[in-house]
């Protein structure tokens, strides 16, 4: 099955292009090609038997690959669908107040590498995006504006800023190694099946993923969920622990999309991050000083 559709991906690359053609309608041709695949017209692949793995596999492929066509040809951004416009935040369930120091412990951690089976930042081991359309793996993509900043190292600057759910507002997030990185979702990207920006097109390897929106009248305050099928969360614990990284960024108040119930009953949905009365967690920043201490004379 591989072999196939290498096969007529380089049979089609192997044609002489003209000089002038551009590296888009390259992408179309080569994906068209895997579209084009007789393999595809053998039988109805809707219809093939569990049995028949490597045909169910190259429909997978002939999906993405036309996914990719679309984005090749400039699908527009106004398709888009406006999701979780009407979103609206409950009373929050719980408080948590999280002293300064612990967040300056957490900013002194350092991690050259990605590897596996070190929990890093206090929230778990870098894994592999999964559940990925494979074309869609492009980590740093070149027409990406990605910001990154380490615990301590502050805000984000120049980020646009709005209501949680207005998705012209949105950014995805993405923790792994190195820090934290986020890009704007609606930024047109060539190089994404979906025409837009996606978390395996930040990294390919990560820790955790989800979806940030900047308060607009409180530069200090943040509202994030844990929407990522790339970098699923885990457990409800894993989701309050990446709360507080938000903060050891420099963020003062983190309003995370987090349950009241455990993840392990039911998997972190859309309705856990947008719809009515969504259930949220408050975290804050408190100095460490000793009650009714003076504050240190300077």
């Amino acid at each position: 099955m591989h072999r196939t559709v290498m096969r007529a991906t380089r049979n089609h690359s192997s044609r002489r292009a003209p000089a002038a053609a551009s590296a888009r309608h390259r992408i179309a041709l080569s994906a068209a090609a895997v579209v084009a695949s007789p393999r595809m017209h053998s039988r109805a692949l809707h219809t093939v038997p569990d049995g028949w793995g490597c045909d169910r596999t190259h429909a997978q492929h002939v999906e993405f690959a036309r996914a990719r066509v679309r984005a090749a040809e400039g699908w527009p951004l106004s398709e888009a669908p406006v999701a979780g416009a009407e979103t609206r935040l409950a009373p929050p369930w719980r408080r948590v107040v999280v002293p300064r120091s612990r967040l300056e412990l957490l900013s002194s951690e350092n991690y050259p590498a990605a590897v596996g089976f070190v929990k890093m930042w206090g929230v778990g081991e870098c894994r592999p995006v999964a559940n990925c359309n494979p074309f869609d793996i492009f980590p740093e993509a070149p027409d990406l504006p990605i910001m990154s900043r380490r615990p301590g190292q502050g805000h984000f600057d120049g980020v646009l800023r709005g209501r949680y759910g207005m998705r012209e507002f949105k950014y995805l997030w993405v923790l792994d190694h190195r820090g934290l990185h986020i890009v704007r979702e609606m930024t047109a990207c060539k190089f994404s099946a979906r025409g837009i920006a996606t978390h395996s097109m930040i990294v390919d390897r990560g820790i955790l993923g989800g979806e940030l929106f900047f308060d607009p009248h409180d530069c200090g305050k943040i509202a994030v969920n844990f929407g990522s099928a790339r970098l699923p969360v885990e457990n409800r614990q894993q989701a309050e622990d990446m709360a507080e990284v938000f903060l050891t960024i420099g963020y003062e108040t983190v309003v995370a999309m987090i349950p009241d119930r455990e993840l392990g009953s039911r998997s972190y949905g859309m309705a856990d991050r947008y719809g009515t009365d969504v259930q949220n967690v408050v975290f804050t920043v408190t100095e460490d000083r000793p009650q009714g201490s003076p504050w240190p004379q300077l």
